[in-house]
């Protein structure tokens, strides 16, 4: 049976949706300690250079019809690339965890819940309408994605007028860094290049739908960390379900809430299964994706989630230096086949990026930590693989 093509518009919107997220609103509360230049600044430079790695990551995809997982066989073997696989498998699954709670957490504040009781029923009745998402047809689940997310913008128009208005009554707590910022403004779109290609290879105007995807995810992720940004410094609150009870958004803010944490975490799923069957080809798509909607949701209740600032920098440190590579190899060294067996080069590489990064984050660096780590990671590569003789690598063409 032959796989349904995507449309270009329903690509632009699944990736408006991702991008209107509580986690997008949350990291922006974490730029507030800035002020308002720099906290801006910080947010548009992120983006823009982990944007560009995403639309690098989506473009692979999109020219060779292979699935994110699959386009990482290219640089680090056909077995290689199964170590990326899982690292996005525990991602996705750490942040469907973090979506259910923070979803829960904010639907129960909206609501006047509170206590370990509230907890399990909002991160239930959330898990359970991801459940639902995947359940549904992918023909229908197009258009409702679509309806959902231009009903999702017309609310977070409210959302952004509450926010903007005002005067700040109290200084943002926190220590956040001008370099630390730009680096949680990266981090978000990097934590998403494992997975765009499962979209944009399977559009029907696969190049076209990942401009669209990436150009809607960078408007409304943007948006959404100003929402946040904005919001502490008014109100002097980092806490999400707090400044939308603050906000007094009601029964709109409760939408934004449980529509967005579920069309984001829906893509969570799913593509964890996808790279789940890329390890262990075994049970469909929609059963895994399921399955990990059920131990996010698990996790979530049982779990305490904290320190969301070191997971998206966890992200970065394995993300960045992957995807650093995969470019390097693709764009200027015009490796396009699989290699049979594992890369040990390109995956040694990787280790020496993940470190470099690690430095950097801790150097503090006034142009953060990927900027650098890239730079290196990118000229390694080039000048490693360049002279690397052809008999070494064993290859099959890309179907």
């Amino acid at each position: 049976m032959t796989e349904r093509k995507t449309s270009t518009i329903g690509n632009g919107w699944l990736w408006m949706g991702a991008a209107i997220s509580i986690s997008e609103i949350l990291a922006g509360t974490l730029v507030a300690p800035l002020g308002w230049q720099k906290g801006i600044l910080s947010i548009v430079i992120g983006h823009l250079i982990g944007g560009i790695f995403l639309y690098f990551a989506g473009y692979i995809g999109a020219q060779t019809r292979m699935k994110a997982m699959d386009t990482l066989k290219i640089s680090f073997g056909r077995q290689g690339g199964t170590l990326f696989a899982v690292l996005n498998v525990l991602q996705l699954v750490g942040w469907t965890a973090v979506m259910v709670v923070n979803g829960a957490g904010a639907l129960n504040a909206i609501m006047g819940r509170s206590g370990t009781a509230a907890i399990y029923i909002g991160s239930l009745i959330i898990g359970g309408l991801i459940l639902i998402w995947v359940l549904l047809d992918a023909k229908f689940l197009e258009k409702v994605n679509s309806t959902t997310v231009i009903a999702l913008t017309i609310l977070c128009v409210v959302l952004t007028y509450k926010a903007f208005t005002g005067t700040a009554s109290a200084a943002v707590a926190g220590e956040m860094t001008f370099s630390g910022a730009i680096e949680l403004s990266i981090a978000m779109p990097i934590s998403w290049v494992p997975v765009i290609a499962d979209y944009t290879s399977k559009a029907k105007h696969p190049v076209q739908a990942n401009r669209i995807s990436n150009i809607s995810y960078f408007i409304g992720s943007c948006w959404m960390f100003l929402i946040g940004m904005a919001a502490a410094i008014i109100t002097g609150i980092a806490d999400v379900p707090q400044l939308m009870s603050l906000l007094g958004v009601g029964v709109a803010g409760l939408l934004v809430i449980v529509f967005s944490t579920v069309t984001t975490t829906y893509l969570d799923a799913l593509s964890a299964a996808i790279s789940f069957r890329t390890i262990f080809n075994v049970l469909t798509e929609k059963k895994i994706a399921l399955i990990v909607t059920v131990i996010g949701t698990l996790i979530a209740c049982f779990v305490p989630i904290t320190f969301f600032d070191r997971f998206l920098y966890l992200i970065g440190s394995c993300f960045t230096p992957m995807i650093a590579i995969l470019a390097t190899d693709y764009f200027l060294l015009k490796r396009v086949k699989i290699t049979s067996g594992v890369d040990w080069i390109n995956l040694i590489i990787w280790l020496v990026g993940f470190v470099i990064y690690r430095i950097f984050l801790a150097l503090d660096l006034v142009v953060g930590a990927s900027v650098p780590a890239i730079v290196l990671v990118v000229l390694i590569t080039y000048f490693v693989n360049r002279n690397r003789k052809k008999t070494e690598i064993i290859s099959e063409e890309i179907m």
